[in-house]
């Protein structure tokens, strides 16, 4: 097990469904959402001039991983999407592809204010948990408090 995930990286893929269920928004079978730029990956990279190998230079992701987004085998985890599109706004911005650059900044501005509508909501989530929990062990308190009183009594 261990030796499995030395050669991982951090930014690992997470493989679609099979069989996915019907949902308003995609999802990889972890249950984190994905998303994607507002033209796919290999149209970007081709629009560009670029190798699956170059792109995989400039964003230091492997060839493979790219080849498998773009075939859609696989989902990209946010974090791959906005340093994907950061590399292609980059070298947009250096080939003076003015039209390319301001899509692929859009896209990593998308992605990132969805990420941060995605940490607020869990964040409200965690907030609403632990405020059941306190309830419920306030409530436990006083029962205990309760059959505490019961006890002297007796």
């Amino acid at each position: 097990m261990t030796l499995k995930r030395k050669w991982l990286k951090p930014e690992t893929l997470e493989r679609i469904s099979r069989n996915p269920r019907l949902a308003d928004r995609p999802k990889t079978m972890g249950g984190k959402p994905a998303i994607g730029g507002t033209r796919p990956i290999q149209e970007m990279r081709e629009a560009l001039g670029l190798t699956q190998a170059q792109l995989a230079e400039a964003t230091g992701l492997r060839r493979t991983m790219i080849a498998n987004l773009e075939s859609e085998r696989y989902a990209a985890i946010i974090w791959v999407g906005i340093k994907m599109y950061l590399a292609l706004a980059s070298i947009a911005a250096k080939k003076q592809l003015t039209p390319l650059y301001e899509e692929a900044k859009k896209d990593v501005q998308r992605f990132i204010d969805f990420q941060r509508d995605l940490n607020a909501r869990t964040i409200r989530n965690a907030e609403r948990e632990a405020e059941n929990k306190r309830r419920k062990v306030k409530s436990l308190e006083k029962r205990l408090a309760d059959e505490e009183a019961r006890l002297r009594e007796l």
